[in-house]
Protein backbone atom coordinates (compact mmCIF):
# COMPACT_ATOMS: atom_id res chain seq x y z
CA UNK A 1 0.00 0.00 0.00
CA UNK A 2 0.83 3.53 -0.37
CA UNK A 3 0.61 6.51 1.69
CA UNK A 4 0.58 9.95 -0.41
CA UNK A 5 0.32 13.15 1.24
CA UNK A 6 -2.82 14.06 -0.85
CA UNK A 7 -4.89 11.24 0.48
CA UNK A 8 -4.27 11.54 4.17
CA UNK A 9 -7.43 10.47 5.86
CA UNK A 10 -7.99 7.69 3.27
CA UNK A 11 -4.86 6.10 4.44
CA UNK A 12 -4.65 6.86 8.64
CA UNK A 13 -5.34 2.92 9.15
CA UNK A 14 -2.42 2.31 7.26
CA UNK A 15 0.10 4.87 8.47
CA UNK A 16 -1.12 2.93 11.79
CA UNK A 17 0.02 -0.06 10.95
CA UNK A 18 2.97 1.49 9.52
CA UNK A 19 3.95 3.06 12.78
CA UNK A 20 3.27 0.01 15.03
CA UNK A 21 5.69 -1.45 12.47
CA UNK A 22 8.04 1.11 13.40
CA UNK A 23 7.60 0.96 17.08
CA UNK A 24 8.03 -2.80 17.16
CA UNK A 25 11.10 -2.83 14.79
CA UNK A 26 12.87 -0.07 17.74
CA UNK A 27 11.29 -2.20 20.87
CA UNK A 28 12.76 -5.32 19.45
CA UNK A 29 15.67 -3.42 18.74
CA UNK A 30 17.56 -5.12 22.15
CA UNK A 31 16.97 -8.78 20.67
CA UNK A 32 18.28 -7.93 16.97
CA UNK A 33 20.79 -9.42 15.36
CA UNK A 34 21.29 -5.83 13.46
CA UNK A 35 20.42 -3.05 15.87
CA UNK A 36 18.09 -0.65 14.32
CA UNK A 37 17.23 2.58 15.42
CA UNK A 38 15.02 6.05 14.77
CA UNK A 39 17.96 7.08 12.80
CA UNK A 40 17.22 4.22 10.22
CA UNK A 41 14.05 5.10 10.04
CA UNK A 42 14.24 8.70 9.85
CA UNK A 43 16.98 8.10 6.98
CA UNK A 44 14.71 6.41 5.22
CA UNK A 45 11.27 8.56 5.51
CA UNK A 46 12.16 11.87 5.83
CA UNK A 47 11.06 14.35 3.49
CA UNK A 48 9.99 11.19 0.91
CA UNK A 49 6.17 12.17 -0.59
CA UNK A 50 5.38 8.36 -0.75
CA UNK A 51 5.90 5.24 1.54
CA UNK A 52 5.24 1.66 0.56
CA UNK A 53 5.27 -1.08 3.60
CA UNK A 54 4.22 -4.68 2.95
CA UNK A 55 4.40 -7.85 4.95
CA UNK A 56 5.01 -11.26 3.98
CA UNK A 57 5.74 -14.94 5.61
CA UNK A 58 7.51 -17.73 3.85
CA UNK A 59 8.22 -21.44 5.03
CA UNK A 60 11.15 -23.42 4.14
CA UNK A 61 14.59 -22.91 3.05
CA UNK A 62 15.27 -21.47 -0.07
CA UNK A 63 11.79 -19.75 -0.06
CA UNK A 64 12.58 -16.05 1.48
CA UNK A 65 13.92 -14.73 -2.28
CA UNK A 66 10.43 -15.86 -3.69
CA UNK A 67 8.88 -13.72 -0.86
CA UNK A 68 10.90 -10.54 -1.46
CA UNK A 69 10.03 -10.94 -5.22
CA UNK A 70 6.52 -11.30 -4.47
CA UNK A 71 6.78 -8.34 -2.54
CA UNK A 72 8.10 -6.44 -4.80
CA UNK A 73 5.76 -7.23 -7.64
CA UNK A 74 2.64 -7.07 -5.59
CA UNK A 75 -0.41 -4.41 -6.82
CA UNK A 76 0.82 -2.91 -2.97
CA UNK A 77 3.36 -1.23 -4.65
CA UNK A 78 0.38 1.00 -6.40
CA UNK A 79 3.19 1.50 -9.70
CA UNK A 80 6.11 2.41 -7.43
CA UNK A 81 9.10 0.58 -8.97
CA UNK A 82 11.07 -0.83 -6.81
CA UNK A 83 13.69 0.64 -9.11
CA UNK A 84 12.54 4.57 -8.91
CA UNK A 85 12.97 4.73 -5.10
CA UNK A 86 15.22 6.84 -2.66
CA UNK A 87 14.92 4.43 0.33
CA UNK A 88 14.45 0.90 1.55
CA UNK A 89 14.50 -1.02 4.90
CA UNK A 90 13.90 -4.64 5.34
CA UNK A 91 13.29 -6.74 7.88
CA UNK A 92 13.80 -10.13 8.23
CA UNK A 93 12.44 -12.08 11.64
CA UNK A 94 13.68 -16.01 11.75
CA UNK A 95 14.38 -18.37 13.99
CA UNK A 96 18.37 -18.90 14.90
CA UNK A 97 18.15 -22.05 12.82
CA UNK A 98 17.24 -20.59 10.16
CA UNK A 99 20.50 -20.89 6.95
CA UNK A 100 21.65 -17.26 6.52
CA UNK A 101 22.53 -17.78 2.78
CA UNK A 102 19.17 -18.03 2.05
CA UNK A 103 18.66 -14.18 3.61
CA UNK A 104 21.53 -13.36 2.07
CA UNK A 105 19.97 -14.41 -1.42
CA UNK A 106 17.23 -12.30 -0.56
CA UNK A 107 18.57 -9.35 0.43
CA UNK A 108 20.31 -9.66 -3.15
CA UNK A 109 17.32 -9.72 -5.03
CA UNK A 110 17.03 -5.89 -2.95
CA UNK A 111 20.29 -4.62 -4.00
CA UNK A 112 19.97 -5.31 -7.41
CA UNK A 113 16.85 -3.94 -8.02
CA UNK A 114 17.88 -0.58 -6.57
CA UNK A 115 20.11 2.19 -8.22
CA UNK A 116 23.43 2.04 -6.49
CA UNK A 117 22.76 5.70 -4.76
CA UNK A 118 19.67 4.09 -3.05
CA UNK A 119 20.04 3.92 0.91
CA UNK A 120 19.19 0.26 1.64
CA UNK A 121 19.22 -0.29 5.42
CA UNK A 122 18.88 -4.09 6.64
CA UNK A 123 17.56 -5.68 10.10
CA UNK A 124 16.72 -9.21 11.46
CA UNK A 125 15.72 -10.48 14.34
CA UNK A 126 16.37 -13.99 15.70
CA UNK A 127 13.02 -15.60 17.24
CA UNK A 128 12.97 -18.60 18.35
CA UNK A 129 9.47 -18.93 19.00
CA UNK A 130 8.93 -19.07 15.39
CA UNK A 131 8.32 -22.61 13.51
CA UNK A 132 11.68 -23.98 12.29
CA UNK A 133 11.54 -22.56 8.24
CA UNK A 134 9.60 -19.52 9.00
CA UNK A 135 10.88 -16.32 8.00
CA UNK A 136 8.68 -13.28 8.25
CA UNK A 137 9.98 -10.31 5.78
CA UNK A 138 9.06 -6.66 6.10
CA UNK A 139 9.80 -3.60 3.59
CA UNK A 140 9.69 -0.19 4.03
CA UNK A 141 10.28 1.59 0.72
CA UNK A 142 10.04 5.42 -0.10
CA UNK A 143 10.11 7.57 -3.02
Amino acid sequence: MCVDKKNRINNLILINNIVMFLIDLISMSNKNSINLNIDDIKTIINKRKKIFFATAESFGTKTTSKTVEKILESSLLDGMYISGVSGVLIHFCFCATHPLVDISNAMNIIYDSVPEEVEVIFDSTVDNNLSKGCVKVTILVAK
